[in-house]
């Protein structure tokens, strides 16, 4: 059963991805060549590391693993798009744990259930009527 990523698993773990990126963007100001070499291997470690602890924590770590690869493309990575895909991980999968502990039902399917409910029971009434003798 998956278990949800509390409020401070989650605030470590954003806090770590956004000091990362900003020890990036630092690197690339001050070591334009010499910093993008490194931060090839720096974010390759930030990005194991996150996804090992993604995987102990049973989430699925796809949304992370596309921002951690479109964070190398140049230009772009200066948007801090790790941090966003993780918090984006992390609720998908809090979501996913909320559902999963209901039972599988979540409040689109208690609704969708509630309105099979009520119209069963409109269609036994009317079946009902029918059979009524009339006077």
């Amino acid at each position: 059963m998956k278990q949800k990523i509390n409020r401070v698993e989650f605030v470590f773990v954003v806090l770590l991805v956004l000091m990362a990126e900003i020890a990036e963007g630092l690197m690339e100001v001050f070591l334009p060549v010499l910093g993008q070499v490194i931060n090839v291997f720096w974010s390759s470690f930030v990005w194991l590391t996150i996804q090992f602890y993604l995987k102990i924590r049973e989430a699925r770590g796809v949304w992370y693993f596309v921002g951690s690869l479109v964070d190398y493309i140049p230009y772009i990575n200066v948007l801090p798009i790790k941090t966003v895909s993780l918090i984006a991980t992390i609720i998908i999968h809090n979501r996913e744990a909320a559902v999963e502990a209901s039972g599988g039902h979540s409040i689109i399917t208690t609704v969708v259930d509630i309105t099979n409910h009520k119209n069963e029971i409109n269609k036994s009434k009317k079946d009902s009527s029918d059979t009524a003798p009339t006077v």
